[in-house]
C-alpha cells in the first residue's frame, strides 16, 4: 500500500480548512511567547481604558461655564455702570441741564421743565392785575403771586421763536454753593449758576430738591427757581398807554412814589428794546432792558428786578391840539360866547362891557408841556397840561398897548376826542 507523502515543514495535525486551533489538551502558552508588535513590554498603551463621557454632557459643561462667565461680566458692568450713573446725578447736573436748555434757545422745553412763576395775562394787559392793585378787579389773579411786585407771565415773551430774536445768556457755569452738601431726600441746596449777557457778568442761584430714588441708590433732583427774572416798566402812570417789549404788549407800572402796586413780566436773561404807545399825545424813547442776575453772589432767596424806565412826555401832536384849543378858547372869549367867561383872560372882560376885545395872533409860546396825574371820585386819571402865553394888543381910550396872556389847557391822553379843559393863567413876570 502507497502512502501519501508528507511536508516537512507543515504541522502534521493541520487540515486542509487552513485551521490554526491548538489540539485538543494542549496548553496554548507552550505555544512560545507573543509575537513582537514594535513597543517594549513594560509600556503602557495610549489607549484610556476609561470610556469617553457621552457627547450632551460636554456641551452642558461648557454652557455652563460660559453663562457663569457672562454673569460676571454682567454684574461686573452693571455695578461700574451704577456706580458712573449715581456719579453723574448731582444737583449741579440737574440745574446744568436746565440751564443749558434757555442757553441753547429752548425755552420752552425749559419752561415745561420748571414752570415760571406769575399770573398768566393777555397781551394787552396795561397794568395790576390784582383787586388790590386795580379798582374793579377787571383782570382776576388766577394763582397765588407774591407782591411786590405783582408777577405776571405773557406766554408770547416765553417761547423759542421770541426768544432766538434777542441776545440771550451765554457761557453757563453751575457750582454748588455748599460743596460739603449732602442732601437726604426732602432736602433743598442751592446751585450758584454763572453766567453772561452780552459779555457782562451775572449770577443767579437756584434751589434743587431731592426727591425719591428712582432705582435704588440712584438719586434724583428737581429745580425749584425758574431762571426768569421779573422785568418792570417803570412809567408815570400805566394808564398813560401801551408798554412794549420787542413789539409784544405788556403790563407797565406807575411810578415807584404813586402808591400802587407794581407789576413784572417775567424773562429769561437776555437784552429786550422797550418802547411806549401813547397814542397820539405822549410818546417815549425806545430803550434797552437787561434782564439778567447781579454780579455778584447772592442767595436764591434775592430776585433780582430788572427795570425799564420810560421817559414818558406830550408829543408835537399834543402842542398842536392844545395851541388850537387856547386859541379857540380866546376866540369865544373875544365874542363873548366863551361859556365861563370868567375864566378869560382879564384883559377880554371889556366885552361883557360892550368894549372892543384885544387883537391877536394864532402863534403862542410853549411854557411848559408836562404830564399830571389827577384824583377824583372816578378815580385817579392821567391828563397833558400845557402853559401857553402870546401878545394880544388892546384898545382903549388912551390908545393901544401889548399886554400878554397865559393860558392853561389840559389835554386826555387819548387823540383827541375827550373835550379840553381850558382857564386863564397867571402871566409871571
Amino acid at each position: 500500500m502507497t502512502q501519501r507523502p508528507t511536508d516537512e515543514f507543515s504541522d502534521p495535525s493541520a487540515e486542509d480548512d487552513g485551521d490554526v486551533r491548538p489540539r485538543r489538551g494542549t496548553d496554548p502558552s507552550a505555544a512560545g511567547p507573543p509575537a513582537w508588535d514594535g513597543e517594549p513590554a513594560d509600556v503602557e498603551s495610549d489607549d484610556d481604558p476609561t470610556p469617553p463621557p457621552p457627547p450632551g454632557r460636554r456641551r452642558r459643561r461648557t454652557f455652563l461655564a460660559g453663562a457663569a462667565g457672562l454673569v460676571v461680566l454682567t454684574l461686573g458692568t452693571g455695578a461700574l455702570l451704577h456706580a458712573q450713573e449715581r456719579e453723574r446725578r448731582t444737583p449741579e447736573a440737574a440745574v446744568l441741564e436746565y440751564v443749558q436748555l434757555v442757553e441753547a434757545g429752548d425755552v420752552e422745553a425749559a419752561t415745561d421743565l420748571v414752570p415760571v412763576p406769575g399770573t398768566s395775562t393777555p397781551a394787552d394787559a396795561t397794568g395790576p392785575t390784582s383787586d388790590a392793585a386795580s379798582p374793579g378787579g377787571d383782570r382776576p389773579v388766577t394763582v397765588e403771586v407774591p407782591s411786590p411786585p405783582e408777577l405776571l407771565v405773557t406766554p408770547e415773551l416765553l417761547t423759542d421763536a421770541f426768544y432766538a430774536t434777542h441776545p440771550g445768556l451765554t457761557d453757563a457755569s453751575v457750582e454748588l454753593v455748599d460743596p460739603d452738601a449732602d442732601p437726604a431726600v426732602g432736602d433743598v441746596v442751592e446751585v450758584r449758576v454763572s453766567y453772561e449777557v452780552q459779555e457782562r457778568p451775572a449770577t443767579t442761584a437756584l434751589r434743587v430738591e431731592r426727591l425719591a430714588d428712582t432705582f435704588p441708590a440712584l438719586p434724583s433732583y428737581r429745580v425749584v427757581d425758574s431762571l426768569a427774572l421779573p422785568a418792570v416798566v417803570d412809567v408815570l402812570d400805566f394808564r398813560l398807554g401801551q408798554a412794549r417789549i420787542a413789539d409784544v404788549p405788556v403790563a407797565a407800572s406807575s411810578s415807584v412814589g404813586s402808591g400802587e402796586t407794581q407789576v413784572a413780566t417775567m424773562l429769561y436773561p437776555g437784552e429786550y428794546p422797550v418802547a411806549f404807545d401813547g397814542g397820539a399825545h405822549l410818546e417815549s424813547d425806545e430803550v434797552t432792558m437787561r434782564v439778567a442776575g447781579p454780579t455778584g453772589a447772592r442767595g436764591a432767596d434775592a430776585r433780582p428786578v430788572s427795570r425799564a424806565f420810560l421817559q414818558v412826555q406830550p408829543s408835537f401832536a399834543a402842542l398842536e391840539r392844545a395851541q388850537q384849543e387856547a386859541n379857540a378858547f380866546l376866540t369865544a372869549c373875544a365874542d363873548g360866547s366863551a361859556p365861563r367867561i370868567a375864566e378869560c383872560p382879564e384883559s377880554f372882560l371889556v366885552v361883557t362891557d360892550g368894549g372892543e376885545p384885544p387883537s391877536f395872533t394864532d402863534a403862542f409860546t410853549a411854557v411848559d408841556l408836562s404830564i399830571y396825574a389827577t384824583q377824583s371820585a372816578a378815580g385817579r386819571a392821567p391828563l397833558v397840561q400845557a402853559s401857553l402865553e402870546k401878545t394880544v394888543v388892546v384898545t382903549d381910550p388912551d390908545g393901544t398897548r401889548e399886554e400878554p396872556v397865559r393860558l392853561v389847557v389840559n389835554l386826555q391822553p387819548d387823540d383827541g376826542e375827550a373835550p379840553a379843559d381850558v382857564y386863564a393863567g397867571i402871566v409871571l413876570g
